[in-house]
């Protein structure tokens, strides 16, 4: 079972950007690659992009860089840049490592000062959902958003978040033998449900009814119509429940095997 090296990630869609600024982080040299264009950026030097264009480090490498959306947002990447454009509108992906991606993911999606059982068991299920749940878009593998994943700069070396995901490299959850495209929520109001059968092929993993105690012991409820009702239900793992139980003391494997069971941990 080979994982592929690198995943391809579709970033700042939210903001429809009509122009977007590209610059060296640190010490790192990009090279810009534009219709008509060409141009190796060092130090503080910036190019502003309107059309399709590339990025990368020299001959293609990958390397680390500032991309932003100008007076909206800049962000860290370390990858190569693929620029295209429609309906006027710049599309930004980023190719960058899998390791690379899964560190940042667990470092954008993870409940603060989670312990580090709940990190490594985030980075398992998050490459389980690179690993498997391409497709999602035309133009990436996978977008930054809670529609796939949130993602953000890659953490530092020694940040809780890369060493979560250096420690369970290549780890994927399987069912029959198949990486699966892991869902997972920050709240689940207590009990995860199963998927309807009808729904479900013969390798897919069916998402059985799991008990969340720490969201039936911290239910979240919302007003609907003057009722006061539970929030609905989601599949797989539960956050703030996997933080709670990696505070007890289990592990990844077993926060896991709680919220995905009959499945198993592969490399």
């Amino acid at each position: 079972m080979a994982l592929a090296a690198t995943v391809s990630i579709g970033v700042f869609g939210l903001f429809h950007p009509h122009e977007l600024d590209v610059a060296p982080w640190g010490a790192s040299r990009v090279e810009v690659r534009c219709p008509g264009f060409q141009k190796i950026l060092e130090g503080a030097a910036v190019a502003r992009l309107v059309a399709g264009c590339a990025a990368a480090g020299l001959k293609g490498a990958d390397t680390d860089f500032l991309l932003s959306v100008p007076g909206r947002i800049r962000r860290h990447y370390r990858g190569t840049l693929k620029i295209t454009q429609a309906s006027g509108e710049l599309i930004a992906s980023v190719t960058m490592a899998l390791e690379t991606a899964v560190a940042s993911t667990v470092a954008a999606e993870a409940p603060p000062d989670a312990a580090s059982a709940m990190l490594e068991a985030q980075a398992i299920v998050t490459r389980s959902y690179f690993a498997a749940g391409r497709g999602r878009h035309r133009d990436f593998d996978f977008c930054d958003t809670t529609h796939c994943q949130f993602l953000r700069d890659p953490p530092p070396e020694d940040s809780p978040a890369a060493r979560a995901a250096r420690a369970t490299a290549g780890r994927v959850l399987t069912f029959h033998g198949h990486p699966f495209a892991a869902f997972y929520s920050a709240r689940c109001g207590g009990l995860l449900a199963p998927l309807p059968s009808a729904s479900v092929g013969t390798d897919e993993y069916p998402y059985y009814a799991v008990r969340c105690e720490y969201c039936l012991r911290h239910p979240l409820e919302a007003k609907v119509k003057g009722r006061t009702v539970p929030r609905p239900h989601h599949h797989g793992m539960c956050q703030m429940g996997a933080a709670d139980m990696a505070k007890q003391g289990r592990t990844a494997q077993e926060i896991l095997a709680h919220y995905y069971p009959g499945a198993e941990i592969e490399r």
